[in-house]
């Protein structure tokens, strides 16, 4: 009965899908009212977490980055502590419908060598209006490449660090692999990106660069004037909007703690939500391949920073996953495009040292950047041509 009840509410939250990737209030509605009741309390979330990944015996639930407290993700886990799937809670009814929107069109992808989760329980907190939803899904195989990378950065200078990156090498490979295959076996790839996929995108950075006017005294601590870096949006705002590449399902939010890899059966695509934005009302692409591509290789460099991988390393991961991407048929991408949301991801990184910076900010003191921040200011001003 569940996973009827989950492919029904699979098919209804493809019906919330909208012509310009949006999602239909009416139509989350219904999706919402259909659903089974399962209150927010953990009893009956560990009743419904071990129905929905079929457990013979009790589990535990065990959130991401502390105790319980209905924290919106949850590992599901098994009296061994093996993992055996993920709850999701949203609070947010339109992001749990997007979510499990994205997971249905994926499941219509075949990817060789990759997949994405896939929803086995959904249900909502309460029959009022404002009610959560709910979504198990299951467990991804291997380790995140965020992890991977991590690892990788603590080992010693040696053979062991050098066979890790060898791994590690590997999963970026597999993510460029599988992200080929998302942008381009989809029917309909390779079409005209959607026009609201766009504007969401331009209006976010153009957005952005006016906020930069008020970070003018921080960002000329850094190195940074103000009005030239404005000029370099421009350019690449005018850029995109004349060549964005041709249409695909994306990610959206594509960074190294969002796939999985195992040697065997390589990598797995979680976090989907966003994906929803590149899907039209019939199930076609509209989104900008470089959404995926540009963002996930500049990405690589700044969590490298963190995660204390030598540039020299990072250099080589981003053309091991460009040639992976390539070498399986990634097309759709143009540099315009990939130079936009290179830059689109360095400029998060940058406002948040800024905001930092104002922060620490002593009266009568001059501004100081935090020496850990140098490498993303770093970053983003070669990402911006400045």
């Amino acid at each position: 009965r569940l996973r009827f009840q989950t492919t029904q509410a699979s098919k209804r939250a493809a019906g919330t899908r909208t012509p310009t990737g949006d999602v239909d209030p009416d139509a989350v509605r219904r999706l919402m009212d259909s659903l089974p009741v399962v209150p927010q309390v953990e009893p009956a979330m560990r009743r419904f977490a071990r129905t929905s990944v079929n457990a013979t015996g009790d589990v535990q639930l065990v959130p991401v980055g502390g105790g319980f407290s209905g924290a919106p993700v949850l590992r599901i886990v098994d009296a061994s502590n093996r993992l055996l799937g993920v709850l999701k809670v949203f609070p947010s009814q339109e992001q749990f419908a997007m979510e499990l929107s994205a997971l249905a069109r994926l499941g219509q992808v075949r990817i060789v060598g990759g997949r994405a989760v896939s929803a086995r329980g959904v249900a909502r907190t309460a029959r009022r209006p404002g009610a959560a939803g709910l979504v198990v899904s299951t467990a991804a195989r291997g380790s995140d490449v965020e992890g991977m990378m991590r690892d990788t950065g603590a080992a010693p200078t040696g053979p062991e660090r050098i066979r890790m990156f060898r791994q590690l090498s590997a999963a970026v490979a597999g993510v460029g692999r599988t992200l080929a295959q998302l942008h381009t076996v989809p029917a309909g790839s390779g079409g005209p990106v959607g026009s609201a996929f766009m504007r969401r995108h331009l209006d976010d950075m153009i957005g952005r660069r006016g906020t930069l006017t008020g970070f003018r005294a921080e960002l000329a601590a850094a190195g940074i004037d103000v009005t030239e870096l404005q000029s370099r949006i421009d350019l690449l705002v005018a850029r995109f909007r004349a060549n964005p590449g041709g249409s695909a399902l994306v990610h959206g939010d594509s960074h190294p703690g969002n796939y999985f890899y195992d040697p065997t059966s390589g990598v797995t695509i979680i976090d989907v939500t966003t994906l929803h934005f590149s899907i039209d009302a019939h199930g076609n692409p509209i989104g900008a391949p470089s959404r995926d591509v540009g963002v996930f290789s500049q990405q690589l460099a700044h969590y490298s920073v963190t995660l204390q991988l030598t540039r020299a390393e990072v250099a080589a991961l981003q053309a091991v996953f460009r040639g992976a991407y390539a070498a399986a048929g990634g097309t759709g991408t143009t540099p315009a495009a990939d130079a936009f949301f290179r830059a689109r991801a360095s400029l998060g990184w940058l406002m948040r040292a800024m905001s930092d910076l104002r922060a620490s900010r002593r009266p009568g003191m001059p501004l100081t950047v935090d020496p850990a921040q140098v490498p993303h200011i770093d970053l983003a001003k070669q990402a911006f041509g400045l």
